[in-house]
């Protein structure tokens, strides 16, 4: 995927930081974790585009963006009820203050924690990724259906074939 810039290589740093507390040890799960982000805000701390008036995406943002609860953070973190889960897990107010998901430590727990525990779409990582099996295609399903489920499922294989060390 290239080498990272500064902003990257500390949003990669606190993801294992997080998965540490939130994961399982799995290199195959942080992997995909670290590829969703990578797919949804090139590791940085962004705020979802709108999209162009009339394409299928603006049509997909109409259901929330006025709301104030668009794309936020390494997963793009969408939906009041989102918002709200993922605020009382951690213990702040993200309903009242919704930019705190661009908080490096806290974008990087909701990534972890929501992904680990299936709270994006009522599916886990476990469901996908064990240690003894991996379905980086369907583990798309965790966050977004199967949309550009190859593309995240390549950029966990290069990432897994990129790891210069080992969780234990």
């Amino acid at each position: 995927l290239g080498k990272p810039n500064q902003a990257q290589s500390e949003s990669i740093a606190q993801i294992i930081t997080s998965f540490m507390i939130y994961g399982d040890r799995d290199n195959k799960k942080l992997s995909y974790i670290l590829a969703t982000a990578w797919h949804e805000s090139k590791l940085l701390l962004v705020k979802e585009k709108r999209g162009t008036p009339g394409s299928a995406l603006y049509q997909l943002q109409e259901k929330y963006w006025n709301t104030g609860f668009y794309g936020r953070g390494f997963v793009q973190l969408t939906h009041r009820e989102n918002y709200i889960k993922l605020g009382k897990i951690l213990n702040i107010d993200l309903v009242n203050n919704p930019d705190l998901a661009l908080d490096r430590r806290y974008a990087s727990d909701i990534i972890n924690i929501g992904m680990m525990q299936g709270l994006f779409t009522g599916v886990s990582l476990h469901n996908y990724i064990s240690f003894s099996h991996a379905d980086y295609f369907n583990a798309r399903k965790v966050v977004n259906g199967t949309d550009r489920a190859q593309l995240i499922a390549d950029y966990t294989t290069k990432i897994i074939n990129n790891l210069e060390y080992q969780i234990v």
